[in-house]
């Protein structure tokens, strides 16, 4: 008898974890993927001339920068979100003194874009920018 009880509290006990378990995985939802390619990319509004117009009208190259003769190229990505904000931007390859904060303020400034589609579904797309 007293083993019968034993074998039960440890069912119990393995069907409460197995429950919890099952209830923690299905709340669990997994990330959506960002691509890099896609059957439709992501677009700026007004295209790609609207997009460089707004990066050197908005570009402020900065004192520091200047004032040491830094120049060069700020690699950079960011993805466009399913909605067309860019988010996530990341410094690839920096120069210093300003210019990779001034590169990622151009992207978190930027108005949103035409999101990306894969099978007619908007989707997360990753893209690559240089800022010179």
């Amino acid at each position: 008898m007293k083993n019968l009880s034993i074998k039960t509290a440890y069912l119990a006990l393995l069907q409460a974890l197995l429950f919890m378990s099952n209830m923690t995985n299905a709340q669990v939802k997994p990330a959506d993927p960002v691509y890099d390619v896609v059957e439709e990319m992501p677009t700026p509004e007004g295209g790609i001339e609207a997009w460089n117009e707004y990066l050197m009208e908005n570009l402020t190259y900065p004192e520091a920068a200047k004032e040491k003769g830094i120049e060069g190229t700020v690699m950079l990505t960011f993805v466009v979100d399913e909605f067309g904000n860019l988010t996530d931007p990341q410094i690839l390859r920096g120069i210093g003194a300003g210019c990779d904060e001034e590169a990622l303020r151009l992207i978190k400034d930027a108005d949103p874009w035409q999101p990306g589609k894969q099978k007619d579904k908007p989707v997360k797309v990753r893209f690559k920018q240089a800022i010179l």
